[in-house]
């Protein structure tokens, strides 16, 4: 009973309070003085791992890239966003063929989009778009149906490259 009467030692409380106070502030740290990462909420809606945005090499725009974008604007694009030129409302995306958009009308940053996804919580219908569609679209791809589109779209800003 004697050792109840002394109280809890000195070593055990610097211990205790110690670690309590290095785990608060490593939580602050890696919490990033408790803001929410929107990339980390980004990563657990996808299923990814990491995310990895880039911007490839674009390629020349030229007719037989714009007939490709076409091809694959049917193929893949046309599911979510409707037949070019048609759309219905009711679908996951926004039409492609008016003159609204949401994030940007340049060639560049459409094409960044589409290859790198938009987060559900950026996305008006609240639908995420995955990377180059969910579909396994090389980066020729991407541009070919980012080509097809300006082609056909006026509000849309050519900013890249044309061949001569």
């Amino acid at each position: 009973m004697d050792h109840l009467k002394r109280g809890v030692p000195n070593w055990l409380l610097f211990l205790f309070f110690g670690a309590l106070i290095g785990g608060g502030i490593k939580i602050i740290f890696l919490q990033g003085f408790l803001k929410e990462d929107p990339y980390i909420n980004y990563r657990l809606k996808t299923g990814a791992l990491y995310v990895s945005p880039k911007l490839s090499i674009i390629p020349l725009r030229t007719s037989e890239a714009i007939q490709k974008g076409e091809q694959i604007y049917e193929k893949v694009c046309s599911s979510c966003h409707g037949a070019y030129g048609s759309y219905k409302s009711g679908l996951v995306g926004p039409s492609l063929s008016d003159s609204q958009w949401l994030h940007s009308n340049s060639e560049k940053k459409i094409g960044r989009l589409v290859l790198n996804g938009i987060g559900a919580g950026k996305s008006i219908t609240g639908q995420l778009m995955p990377a180059r569609a969910g579909a396994s679209l090389s980066d020729s791809d991407v541009w070919s149906a980012v080509y097809f589109l300006s082609s056909q779209n006026s509000s849309i800003q050519k900013d890249s490259t044309s061949k001569k």
